[in-house]
């Protein structure tokens, strides 16, 4: 459609924007990259900054755990261990033990 515009609502996708963009679509949801800034920023005002850095295994979890690493290094922050979640966890255990037994 020429001279149409497109509204981008809801994808964060960072490969999406900047060069890969075209002209007649309009952003309105943040990108990856846009909200790991915000959260890494706000890590950094509250003094942590040192990160244990849980991902998915989906591509949407690989794009933000990207994003995450380098907003991180924009803000001096440091990934001191990194780790996937795959969610195949012993349903025996309840939420909270499950995380202890994952984070040691």
């Amino acid at each position: 459609m020429e001279g149409a515009i497109l509204i981008n609502a809801s994808l964060k996708d960072n490969d999406i924007r900047n060069e890969n963009c075209n002209k007649n679509v309009l952003h309105t949801a943040p990108s990856y990259r846009m909200v790991t800034d915000a959260l890494i920023q706000f890590l950094k005002k509250k003094n942590w900054t040192k990160l244990l850095l849980i991902s998915g295994v989906t591509e949407r979890d690989k794009q933000f755990s990207d994003s995450i690493k380098i907003s991180s290094k924009r803000f001096g922050l440091k990934i001191i261990n990194e780790k996937i979640w795959d969610f195949t966890h012993d349903f025996r255990r309840t939420a909270d033990l499950e995380i202890v037994k994952f984070t040691q």
